[in-house]
């Protein structure tokens, strides 16, 4: 249960126990990652070029320093009267990279779940967080001071400097995304693959690729955005997709049908085919340039 703040340090332990393929490890700057169930006739060896990730030998604690970048490779060898094969039985690449979103789950286990007929009012649901770069892959250890803030009971936005505000956004899987990186000019919009084909709320896109990823059962995609000069509170994208921040509508083309979508009161409704009822205080834009614009009430 979250209010005004709340400031945590959480070292989630790092099993060593693949001796075959290569993996990744991913650490976020100013991180540490406790390492385990390493053998005993096995030491463990960091070569770092840019001298910005480094081991500790006694702990057995990788920790990364405030850089937002940096590689090294991690040795599993033999030592001790093995030591004169000079084997390598395992290697894992290390990798500094900064935090690109936070994937919040909330939702009740199928067994939890049958119990009730609908979920009570004050039934606190689990919280699951977990962290994710560019390219959808999660963080084995992070390290981010935030701080939240409850509305209403069910709308929770948070704050990582003095200067800007971010919203979680809820998506209809039951999972909310805390994007990073924000800013009206700088949008990324993220699709809950089960919940009919509709984007929530667009966010930043600093790349000029355009990209399209998975986690989970959730898709992203990344577009670039021109700002309209004559408005600059509306952009549009070459791939159908149209934003309006005054009013939280927008409309994405998928598989060749329109689908509405209205951000109202901080609660996002989507019309797939258009078909909505929109109350009275919201204003729909209308006219020939297809969808909105600076036109018809």
């Amino acid at each position: 249960e979250l209010s005004n703040s709340i400031e945590l340090n959480i070292l989630e332990p790092f099993y060593l126990n693949d001796f075959g393929e290569t993996r990744t490890i991913l650490l976020g700057p100013n991180s540490r990652l406790n390492l385990f169930h390493i053998p005993n006739d096995i030491t463990l060896e960091l070569l770092s070029s840019s001298k910005n990730i480094h081991l500790d030998a006694d702990t057995k604690i990788l920790h990364s320093d405030q850089s937002a970048d940096g590689e090294a490779i991690l040795y599993m060898k033999y030592r001790g009267t093995k030591q004169e094969k000079k084997s390598i039985v395992g290697t894992y690449l290390v990798q500094i990279k900064p935090i690109h979103y936070i994937l919040l789950q909330s939702y009740l286990s199928q067994e939890t779940s049958s119990l009730f007929s609908s979920i009570p009012v004050d039934y606190k649901l689990p919280l699951s967080v977990s962290y994710h770069d560019e390219l959808g892959r999660r963080f084995d250890a992070t390290s981010i001071s935030i701080r939240t803030f409850s509305y209403r009971g069910d709308m929770i936005a948070a704050n990582f400097n003095n200067s800007q505000m971010y919203e979680i956004i809820p998506l209809k899987n039951g999972s909310n995304i805390l994007v990073f990186d924000g800013g009206l000019k700088y949008l990324r919009a993220y699709l809950p693959v089960q919940a009919n084909n509709g984007f929530l709320l667009p966010k930043s896109s600093i790349s000029t690729l355009k990209q399209l990823y998975y986690i989970g059962d959730i898709v992203c995609f990344e577009t670039n955005i021109n700002n309209d000069e004559k408005n600059k509170d509306r952009w549009s994208g070459d791939d159908g997709m149209y934003v309006d921040s005054t009013y939280g509508i927008g409309q994405m083309i998928m598989d060749g049908e329109r689908h509405l979508h209205l951000k109202i009161d901080g609660q996002t409704i989507t019309s797939e085919r258009f078909n909505v009822q929109t109350p009275n205080e919201i204003k729909l834009y209308k006219g020939a340039n297809d969808f909105l614009y600076d036109g018809e009430e």
